[in-house]
């Protein structure tokens, strides 16, 4: 035989050089393999084999890989091919991808069939744009963009609302993007449609409410008559955490009569009703109830003007101070609630309007004792002061107090943005420190720092934390009986019309990403 011919050293070589030999063989028969698979020209088929070039959308590579590759993996172990990307090198990222399917005829078809199917059952994703107006824009991102979110999670759809560079004018419009199926758009456009409804809604009823209040032209008041006048300090009424009770008549204050200040530390709207200084002014919180109010003094003023309703409720020397009665404003036809604050030499009483903040002197004839039916409603003035806001003398100018009513629209009824930074806490009364913003117009307007910028108030030090807990009740006082009662005419001027405020309806709005 040829190998018993060979030397010793002859075998040794050929055992050496063969398997090496055999490698080489496999790795250049491999290289031509993969080639062929990677690169092919045509669908190429053998009596072995089937080699598919099929095309997938860009959009739908990912789907047809599947989180992982578990999709990709599936078909290729239910089909027996096998199932390959092309190299993407040097494709655009909007360009078609290529898969490369290889196996036997009936396998490699099969495979064909599945990514078909994958393909054609995955709905058509589409982005569409709507404007919104501005004026809804704070109602359907929600606070913290919490129901932007929700409309989001709840469409399945990606909704996104341009940012702003941080002018906004009311009447204008806001671009946003929503991305998904067909069904998916709508039921995001169909969300978007109600909140912008319930924004307009709620803006009828503030302008209801607003054109409804009819104008206070009250007497000017004189400073010597103001000053002897002497407030009375409300009753505080047990703590929430108290189980006592105690019985009050019905024209007492208690603390059930008072409004409940918003437990969120976001921006809300309100109307300033009376101002005294930056330091002490009223305000109404607007709520989408605020309609109630003023069908409240509607129907006080229905009910009082009748003659024998006057005779009913005229208490003869019942009347004392801190008693809440039913009583016009100077000048004023209307009723209203208020708290007898004294009994003047003159045979005038004193009150503080309880739902406006305000005070005035009406004649003792025209101070009746109030229905209990009109008790329900909590008072809607709410005692306040500017966060930060300390004048550049020693007291607030005339000028400064002149300035801070017209910027806040007092007694207007125009909303602006409150938000409460901390709490003071004079005597027994825990008075709620807050930042006002001016909405209205194109660019906002933070009342602390016009002030400054008018040379009226200091630059303020690092704001301290709030000293009070989410849902401490607020604290009414008459006030004090300086600026407010010297001059009852400068806080309840003329009523006229009422963003959110642009983000009226919601809280005051940062920068709105919508998440999906």
């Amino acid at each position: 035989m040829v190998l018993d011919d060979l030397s010793t050293k002859q075998k040794v070589a050929l055992a050496i050089t063969l398997p090496t030999s055999l490698f080489l063989l496999y790795l250049l028969f491999r290289k031509r393999e993969e080639e062929e698979y990677e690169k092919p020209s045509n669908d190429l088929a053998t009596g072995q084999f089937l080699m598919i070039e099929m095309k997938i959308p860009a959009k739908m590579v990912g789907t047809v890989i599947g989180r992982e590759g578990a999709k990709i993996k599936q078909i290729q172990e239910e089909s027996g091919a096998r199932v390959r990307f092309q190299d993407e090198s040097g494709l655009k990222e909007e360009e078609d991808r290529v898969v490369i399917i290889r196996g036997s005829p009936e396998n490699a078809m099969m495979a064909e069939q599945l990514l078909n199917k994958c393909i054609s059952e995955q709905p058509v994703i589409d982005t569409v744009e709507i404007y919104l107006p501005q004026r809804a824009i704070g109602r359907i991102i929600g606070r913290g963009g919490e129901n932007i979110r929700l409309i989001s999670r709840s469409s399945k759809a990606k909704v996104f609302i341009e940012r702003t560079d941080g002018k906004r004018d009311p009447n204008s419009k806001r671009l946003c993007y929503i991305k998904g199926t067909v069904d998916q758009i709508k039921c995001a456009q169909a969300m978007i449609q109600e909140e912008i409804e319930q924004e307009e809604e709620y803006q009828r009823q503030l302008e209801s409410a607003a054109a409804n209040r009819r104008q206070r032209k009250p007497a000017r008041q004189s400073e010597s008559n103001a000053m002897n006048a002497t407030p009375v300090q409300p009753t505080p009424g047990p703590t929430p955490n108290h189980n006592t009770k105690e019985q009050e008549s019905p024209s007492s204050p208690t603390t059930t009569n008072l409004m409940q200040l918003p437990s969120h530390p976001n921006f809300f709207t309100v109307y300033v009703s009376a101002v005294e200084h930056p330091g002490h002014f009223w305000f109404q919180i607007i709520t989408p109830k605020a309609r109630h109010f003023d069908l409240l003094v509607e129907q006080m003023t229905e009910f009082y003007r009748q003659r024998e309703n006057q005779e009913k409720y005229r208490a003869a020397d019942g009347l004392s101070t801190g008693d809440i009665v039913a009583a016009p404003f100077q000048g004023d036809e209307l009723w209203y609630r208020a708290r007898i604050l004294d009994f003047l030499e003159d045979n005038k009483v004193d009150l503080y309007y309880v739902d406006y903040g305000d005070c005035g002197q009406v004649p003792r004839s025209d101070v009746l004792s109030i229905k209990t039916d009109f008790l329900g409603m909590p008072f809607q003035a709410i005692e306040a002061s500017l966060s930060g806001a300390k004048p550049t003398d020693t007291e607030w100018s005339e000028a400064a107090c002149d300035f801070f009513e017209d910027s806040t629209y007092c007694a207007q009824w125009k909303p602006v943005m409150a938000r409460i930074v901390s709490y003071s806490q004079p005597s027994l009364m825990q008075q709620p420190c807050v930042e006002l913003i001016d909405t209205n117009g194109t660019t906002d307007k933070n009342m602390l720092e016009e002030l400054i910028k008018k040379g009226y108030a200091e630059a303020p030090a690092v704001p301290k934390a709030p000293k009070s807990p989410v849902n401490q009740r607020q604290k009414q006082a008459p006030p004090s009986p300086s600026r407010t009662m010297g001059s009852p005419n400068r806080h309840m001027g003329s009523p006229s019309k009422p963003k959110n405020a642009p983000s009226q309806g919601g809280d005051y709005p940062s920068s709105y990403g919508g998440t999906g």
